[in-house]
């Protein structure tokens, strides 16, 4: 029984990490699109 406990855990804790990786990657891609954004606005201005 504990040996399934353990298991279960550990597959708990994997998706919990897969969670929050996709997370981070995608707020990093916001950011990123942000920033794009940003820059081509001030091009846009300077020209």
């Amino acid at each position: 029984m504990e040996e399934q406990n353990r298991n279960k855990e550990k597959n708990q804790n994997k998706e919990q990490n897969r969670k929050s990786s996709s997370g981070k990657i995608r707020k990093s891609l916001i950011i990123m699109g942000c920033m794009e954004y940003s820059l081509d606005n001030e091009v846009y201005h300077s020209l």
